[in-house]
C-alpha cells in the first residue's frame, strides 16, 4: 500500500463526495463547533495539557510561556 495518512484522507474525502458533494464544507463547519472543554488534551515536552488550560495562557501559543511554567501554576 505505502500511502500516507494524508493520501488516505484525500481518498476518503473523494469517496464521501460521491454521496455528499458538500462534505468538505460540512467537515470545516464541524470543526468550528468544537467544544474545547470536551476536546482531549495533549502532551508537550512530557507535560500533559488540556485545551481550556491553555486558553487561560494565550501567551503560550506565542511561545512566550513554557509548558513547565503553566504546570507549576496549576
Amino acid at each position: 500500500m505505502g500511502r500516507s495518512k494524508r493520501q488516505e484522507i484525500k481518498f476518503l474525502l473523494r469517496e464521501l463526495k460521491k454521496t455528499n458533494p458538500n462534505i468538505e464544507k460540512s467537515v470545516f463547519q464541524g470543526i468550528n463547533g468544537l467544544q474545547l472543554d470536551t476536546f482531549p488534551g495533549f502532551k508537550h515536552r512530557g507535560v500533559f495539557h488540556s485545551f481550556p488550560e491553555l486558553y487561560n495562557h494565550p501567551d503560550w501559543f506565542a511561545g512566550e510561556t513554557k509548558s513547565e511554567e503553566i504546570s507549576e501554576e496549576l
